[in-house]
């Protein structure tokens, strides 16, 4: 092997093992991001569950958070409480897309260990590794027991439990027949819905190494969820 060859696989290993370590960093900040989403998701739905229809129509009538113990009136507690769950949702799957990036340029393979292996280990960045193999063949990540129990829970809690909640918050406050309360509260679902479907539909993208089309997301989205539920 030439000096010139050498000087280039060097080259490679310091681009691949910088690229690791933006990936584990990466991977670091959306995990801790996504437990203060969850987190967030939670009380809100706690407290959602314990409000009645009467609660908006008494003057005095205030709606107790959980674990913190503050009454606060309860269409602010609407017009707050999704406004945060939507902002922190939206702003974990932009965190994501950048993620799905990083993880779509890597190598399969960092010395005798895959791409699954040679990343920080997180259940979100798992699935979508083992999208990528199952797109690409490149042997990125091994199959493992239950994989598809892993998967199911990826959709549920990092893509489907924040528009899930946002419905939950635009169907509650019908009642009250405050229009703008539940047109804003409408807004913020539709919004938590396509930041839902784009970072599906950027992780299929990426990890297929294909091209942005808008157009075709809804299909991809569909076909990705498909191809990670089914054992």
């Amino acid at each position: 092997m030439t000096k010139q060859q050498n000087l280039h696989h060097a080259k490679n290993r310091q681009r691949q093992s910088s690229n690791l370590e933006r990936i584990d960093l990466l991977i670091r900040n959306a995990k801790a991001l996504w437990f203060a989403m969850l987190a967030t998701l939670v009380f809100a739905s706690i407290t959602l569950f314990g409000i009645n229809d009467i609660d908006f129509f008494g003057l005095d009538r205030n709606t107790r958070l959980p674990l913190i113990g503050v009454s606060v009136p309860v269409t602010y507690f609407f017009a707050a409480g999704a406004a945060l769950t939507c902002a922190i949702y939206v702003y974990f799957q932009l965190y994501l897309i950048r993620l799905w990036h990083e993880l779509g340029r890597a190598a399969p393979r960092h010395g005798a260990s895959s791409l699954s292996r040679a990343v920080h280990p997180w259940l979100v960045s798992d699935t979508i590794i083992q999208l990528r193999n199952r797109l690409r063949k490149d042997n990125s990540a091994q199959k493992q027991p239950l994989n598809w129990i892993g998967n199911l829970s990826t959709l549920l809690l990092a893509w489907a439990f924040g528009p899930i909640v946002s419905a939950y918050f635009w169907w509650r406050s019908m009642p009250a027949h405050y229009e703008w309360l539940t047109l804003g509260l409408a807004v913020l679902f539709v919004l938590a819905l396509y930041a839902m479907l784009t970072s599906g539909w950027s992780a299929w993208a990426e990890m297929a190494a294909k091209p942005y089309r808008k157009s075709k997301w809804g299909i991809n989205v569909l076909a990705w969820i498909l191809v990670l539920v089914l054992p």
